[in-house]
């Protein structure tokens, strides 16, 4: 996932990111377990978090930072990831 959006591969990371809901569709149908589904849930949800915090943070808050960078990184993070947050 972070070499896709290092060369800002779209198509990559877009398939990279879809596996979090199916990863949690699939437990919600095959666990019986809620213990294990709600922890699936929980570190989808982190590890969507830790590389909006580690990867496109920080380069949003450079202040050398271009215009047309900026607008790459707010779709990254509001179309692929913000889809993760709102499925699973």
């Amino acid at each position: 996932m972070a070499k896709a959006f290092q060369y800002r591969d779209h198509f990559a990371f877009k398939q990279f990111v879809n596996i979090y809901p199916i990863i949690y569709s699939l437990s919600k149908q095959h666990i019986s377990d809620n213990r294990i589904v709600d922890q699936i849930t929980e570190r989808c949800g982190l590890l969507v978090t830790e590389f909006a915090n580690y990867r496109i943070e920080p380069k949003l808050l450079d202040k050398d930072i271009a215009e047309k960078e900026a607008r790459e990184l707010f779709a990254y993070a509001g179309a692929y990831l913000g889809y993760v947050f709102t499925t699973c």
